[in-house]
């Protein structure tokens, strides 16, 4: 019995074993699938911006062949509530600049040319995506340069993503605690098995020539 005792706490310490090693395996390929989401989610929100500025762009088309810069402040104006745009500059067909608009904070006692210099250097933070402005009928009629804030359109993907990505590390640890206990429950009755069939018996010892004797009388 006390040779299976201590097979069986081998076995158990195997099991032990096996068991950590798949959970770091897993750890690793949870990590592994986190790493490949996020890079997923950039190239995604790099879609989304090149999205937007072809619909600024197109916003933009009949104003800027009609050459009407009021309008254009305006819609220039409108767009900017969308939060994920930083700054907003129209030019049209000569390469004048006839809107612009952005949400920067700039302090108040900044005027003239300190004010331009605080907006250009918020500006140089902000890569930009430069989209011609075409016009059914009168082909190309100027550009837009926008200044995205790059994070908008990640955060927004990624709040959905780690939603999910959280249930997954509960889900493997749930599957491993059942696999546990599925374990134990299988071994502990293999035990009581074995227990039952007289496996934990000390085996019999050979029969002595004055046992073998009485065996035999007692058949005659």
């Amino acid at each position: 019995m006390k040779d299976f005792a201590r097979q069986f706490a081998r076995y158990r310490l195997w099991q032990l074993l096996l068991v950590g090693l798949l959970s770091l395996l897993l750890l690793e390929l949870w990590q592994q699938s986190l790493n490949q989401g996020y890079r997923l989610l950039d190239e995604q929100g790099r879609k989304l911006s090149r999205q937007l500025a072809q619909q600024t762009a197109l916003a933009f088309s009949s104003t800027l062949a009609l050459d009407d810069h009021e309008q254009a402040e305006l819609q220039a104006q409108r767009l900017m509530s969308n939060p994920a745009l930083q700054a907003i500059s129209v030019f049209n067909r000569h390469g004048e600049q006839i809107a612009f608009e952005h949400r920067f904070e700039i302090s108040a006692g900044l005027q003239g040319f300190e004010r331009q210099q605080a907006i250009a250097k918020l500006l140089a933070k902000h890569l930009p995506v430069i989209e011609p402005v075409r016009h059914a009928n009168q082909g190309d009629v100027g550009y837009v340069r926008l200044r995205m804030n790059p994070e908008h359109h990640v955060q927004n993907l990624s709040a959905a993503y780690l939603a999910q990505a959280e249930l997954l590390p509960i889900a493997l640890l749930l599957s491993l605690v059942i696999g546990f206990l599925l374990a134990r429950m299988l071994s502990v009755k293999r035990w009581q098995a074995r227990s039952d069939n007289g496996s934990f018996e000390d085996e019999p010892q050979e029969e002595t020539k004055e046992e073998a004797k009485e065996k035999g009388q007692e058949k005659a």
